[in-house]
């Protein structure tokens, strides 16, 4: 079997390639929020993550707080890293 059947958080199903990018998903169903990451099956993955397994897909923007959370530490990331770069 070359499919895999994901599970919308508002409980829509869509069927996809093994395999899938995050990313293409995401282009295919073009959200109305910029997506910052997902949650797919309780793991925190990002755009270039690939889907392989039946599951459900949640997917946090910048105005959600997971999103926001993921999106803050990010910042943090590249603050302390530009600042120790620079000694």
């Amino acid at each position: 079997m070359n499919n895999i059947i994901i599970t919308f958080e508002d409980g829509s199903k869509k069927e996809y390639r093994r395999g899938i990018k995050l990313e293409e998903v995401i282009n295919d169903i073009q959200p109305e929020e910029q997506i910052i990451c997902a949650s797919f099956g309780n793991t925190i993955i990002s755009y270039e993550d690939t889907l392989n397994r039946n599951d459900t897909l949640y997917l946090y923007g910048i105005n959600s707080s997971n999103g926001n959370r993921v999106y803050e530490k990010g910042l943090i990331f590249l603050f302390k890293k530009s600042a120790t770069e620079g000694r």
